[in-house]
């Protein structure tokens, strides 16, 4: 049994040099990177494109195609239900604005009279607090108390924004923040 060494290795490698020249050695290379290529990403590419066009055939042949069924197809009512109870029933409306104008004071947010609307369908499973609030504030400020609301109204989002400043050199912006807080059904 031969055991190549460091040396013996590095003898190699300069004979192999010597004999094909960097020319010969640099086109050894290339061939096996090719080959390599060609095995790592061509092939499985051909694969994959014979299956893309068996399955046009088969679409264009107008049978349907088999759906495999591993489970029973249908909602799954224990994570429906812990998916809802998330939101907080709508008697808890009130706490959650109390919440949003805290953090509008202490970020130093003025807030002007809001416009409020409440949407909910006969069918539907949550009910949707759309507030519409002008703000007047330096812009961190605003930023910080849209940061805070969020956070701890998990269930309010932001819809948009938009900021208008009076003059260039005017500290305080005017903003419109458009929220809208989801509640769960009694």
């Amino acid at each position: 049994m031969t055991i190549f060494s460091r040396a013996h290795l590095i003898w190699a490698i300069r004979h192999h040099v010597h004999l094909w020249g960097w020319k010969g050695i640099g086109a050894s290379i290339l061939i096996v990177a090719t080959v390599i290529a060609l095995v790592a990403e061509v092939i499985p590419a051909q694969r994959e494109l014979l299956a893309m066009k068996a399955d046009a055939k088969f679409l264009a042949s107008g049978r349907a195609i088999p759906v495999p069924v591993t489970r029973a197809m249908g909602p799954d009512t224990r994570q429906l239900s812990s998916f809802y109870a998330v939101f907080p029933t709508a008697d808890r409306t009130t706490a959650a604005m109390e919440a949003i104008y805290a953090a509008a004071a202490f970020n130093h947010v003025e807030l002007e009279r809001g416009e409020y609307r409440l949407l909910a369908g006969p069918t539907d499973r949550l009910t949707r607090y759309e507030i519409i609030l002008p703000a007047k504030g330096a812009y961190l400020p605003i930023r910080k108390f849209i940061a805070q609301s969020l956070k701890e109204n998990p269930t309010l989002t932001l819809d948009s924004i938009s900021f208008r400043r009076s003059a260039i050199n005017e500290v305080l912006i005017d903003a419109d923040l458009r929220f809208t807080l989801y509640m769960g059904k009694e």
